[in-house]
């Protein structure tokens, strides 16, 4: 019996589209990603034949990608790893401080000890090559990105912070608070900017923001307004649309994910 042939390539021309432009951005950074022909291409496991449905020998249906693993030397590791636990440290710190699990990176990376820690590198990229280099080897990440948020927010990992014995302890002494006491300062927080809600429908916001101020500046002091008038978690302010500093308008966000959804 004939066994019938299949494929895994993209269907639609924007699907294609996409899966090209990824595998463009994996090609450019050779010292992160290897793009190599598929391993999986086997008629056992698939049942039959894979053929490409397009014809063409760059689809995305015959490569695979992998992560490559660059090994520090032993001092390069471990002024690595002194920096990871002190971003750890102050992200603990911050994030306690603000009753927040979640802290913008520009905050973390303006303080004053990580900031000559890092000696003119790029936060951003020793926490993504650190994400990267324990993916390659099979272990949890440490930090945790959120990019759904008015501004860019990195979290720690509980697990990494009992590693480095950051416990209640340090908890207390950071806040002057307990752990029973997890958001102490949220609702005592003004915001430093009033923002006027021009309208709000389910799911989308429309404020004014002023000119001199950023787009996350005024996004972030309406999230906290939001909080103190209706209660932490209650409005989660999602960033649609931007202006630039000196622009002043009409700022559309999002309250809701089906909000974003229809906005972007």
């Amino acid at each position: 019996q004939q066994q019938q042939s299949r494929h895994r390539c993209p269907l639609s021309g924007h699907a294609r589209t996409y899966a090209g432009y990824l595998l463009q951005f994996f090609r450019d950074r050779p010292e992160r990603f290897s793009v190599a022909p598929s391993r999986s291409l086997d008629t056992v496991e698939y049942g039959g034949p894979l053929e490409c449905m397009h014809n063409d020998p760059e689809c995305s249906c015959a490569l695979e990608v992998g992560l490559i693993d660059n090994p520090c030397d032993g001092e390069e590791e471990h002024e690595l790893e002194v920096l990871l636990a002190l971003v750890a440290r102050r992200l603990h710190e911050l994030a306690r401080a603000h009753g927040s699990t979640r802290v913008p990176l520009a905050r973390v990376g303006r303080d004053r000890d990580v900031k000559l820690a890092l000696g003119g590198k790029s936060l951003l990229q020793v926490l993504e090559r650190d994400s990267d280099r324990r993916a390659s080897q099979g272990r949890a990440a440490r930090f945790a990105w959120d990019t759904h948020s008015s501004a860019f927010t990195v979290g720690v990992h509980e697990k990494y912070l009992a590693e480095l014995g950051i416990g209640a302890e340090d908890a207390v002494a950071a806040t002057g608070s307990t752990a029973l006491d997890p958001k102490p300062n949220r609702h005592m927080h003004v915001p430093s900017l009033i923002v006027e809600v021009i309208a709000e429908r389910p799911g989308v916001i429309a404020v004014f923001k002023m000119p001199g101020i950023t787009t996350e500046a005024t996004l972030e002091s309406l999230q906290l307004q939001c909080d103190e008038q209706r209660g932490a978690g209650a409005v989660k302010i999602i960033s649609v649309s931007r202006l630039d500093r000196d622009t002043s308008g009409i700022l559309v966000a999002a309250t809701s994910g089906p909000g974003a959804d229809c906005l972007t």
